[in-house]
């Protein structure tokens, strides 16, 4: 796209807008001065209006209302076409969608619980590999600097 030929199409555009709405304005200027104005306000003020007028009117209006409130009904009442519909020949020449489509993956997660039940009682095989005594300080220190080492290498 060539921006600055749309940029100046919009200034020409913006131009003739601002004539036209300069020259209405200097119209209406002169109008003013020339009376011309009170002539149309006195024109309109002394048609008047009738009783064959206002029925005129309001009959207009009647029907403007019932055609709008028709055409709301058959909007509303229209049945669309159900798609999903085919007929029998075109069911015979389209592709199956298993051909079209990739088949679903099979879950290969197994199933596991999320939570198991809580123990009332815990034998000490049952703590063994979960627990170490901290009797020796230096040991700890040693376990917990390895499994920190091994982390910080893992890490990219």
């Amino acid at each position: 796209m060539n921006l600055a030929a749309w940029k100046k199409k919009i200034f020409e555009l913006f131009r003739k807008f601002t004539d036209s709405l300069r020259n209405l304005w200097a119209k209406m200027l002169r109008l003013a001065k020339e009376g011309g104005i009170k002539d149309i306000v006195s024109r309109i003020r002394g048609s008047g209006v009738t009783k064959q007028r206002a029925l005129q009117f309001g009959l207009g209006g009647f029907i403007v209302l019932v055609l709008i409130l028709l055409v709301t009904a058959l909007a509303v009442n229209f049945k669309k076409p159900n798609i999903n519909t085919v007929t029998a020949s075109a069911a015979a020449l389209s592709i199956p969608s298993e051909e079209l489509f990739i088949p679903a993956e099979p879950d290969f997660l197994p199933e596991f619980l999320l939570q198991r039940e809580p123990r009332s009682y815990w034998s000490l095989e049952d703590i063994e590999p979960y627990w170490k005594a901290p009797s020796d300080q230096d040991l700890w220190r040693e376990e917990i600097k390895s499994t920190v080492d091994k982390l910080m290498d893992g890490v990219p």
